[in-house]
C-alpha cells in the first residue's frame, strides 16, 4: 500500500501540476493548482444524472474569494468541464449558490458558512474551499495544503446528502470527515 497511495496521486495530481506555462510566483501558483485540482477533481465525482441540466453549461461559483475567479475563468475557457461548456461566476450571496454546479467558498465567509450550507446542502451542489474547519464544517471538499503535496478533506455525509458520488479513487486518497468517519472501510 505505501507504493500505491503516491502513485495514484501522481495520477490524479500530476497532469494538473506539469503546464508549459511560465513560473509563477508562489502565491499565485497555489491557486492555480487548486484551480486544476478543482477541474480534475470534477473527472471522478458523479453528479445525478440531470444535473446539471441537459444542455446546460457547468457552473462554477465563487462567493468570497475573488483572487480564485481569473484562475476558474483562465481554465474554463481552455476546458470543458464534464464535457460541458464551463461558466464562471461571483456569487454576491449564498442564495445565488443554488444555480451552480460547484461552489468555492472563501475563507471570508467562516461567520456565514451556515447559510451557504442551508441552501447548497441536501442538493447536487459541490462545495469546496480551502479553510481549515470547513470540511467538519459541512463543505464537500475541502483542500489542504501539505508539506509536499495538496491534501484534502471530503465530508462523505454531506456528499452522500447531495447526491454526489466520489470514485473510490478520491476516497482512498482524502481523508474523510464529519458524522460518517466511522462508516468508511
Amino acid at each position: 500500500m505505501g507504493v500505491v497511495r503516491p502513485l495514484i496521486y501522481a495520477l490524479i495530481l500530476l497532469p494538473a501540476l506539469v503546464r508549459a506555462e511560465p513560473p509563477a510566483p508562489a502565491a499565485y501558483e497555489g491557486r492555480r493548482v487548486k484551480a486544476e485540482l478543482l477541474e480534475r477533481f470534477t473527472r471522478f465525482i458523479d453528479w445525478p444524472p440531470d444535473q446539471p441540466g441537459p444542455g446546460s453549461s457547468f457552473s462554477v461559483c465563487v462567493l468570497g474569494d475573488d483572487a480564485m475567479l481569473p484562475y476558474l475563468e483562465h481554465l474554463a475557457g481552455k476546458r470543458r468541464i464534464r464535457d460541458r461548456l464551463a461558466e464562471v461566476r461571483r456569487l454576491e450571496d449564498a442564495a445565488g449558490a443554488a444555480q451552480c454546479a460547484v461552489v468555492w467558498v472563501g475563507a471570508i465567509w467562516s461567520e456565514q458558512l451556515e447559510s451557504v450550507l442551508l441552501v447548497t446542502s441536501g442538493h447536487p451542489i459541490l462545495t469546496v474551499s480551502d479553510s481549515a474547519g470547513f470540511g467538519q464544517r459541512g463543505v464537500i471538499l475541502n483542500l489542504r495544503p501539505q508539506a509536499d503535496h495538496m491534501a484534502y478533506e471530503i465530508n462523505l455525509h454531506e456528499a452522500r446528502r447531495s447526491g454526489l458520488r466520489f470514485s473510490s479513487k478520491l476516497l482512498r486518497l482524502g481523508t474523510i470527515v464529519g458524522p460518517d468517519v466511522e462508516a468508511v472501510p
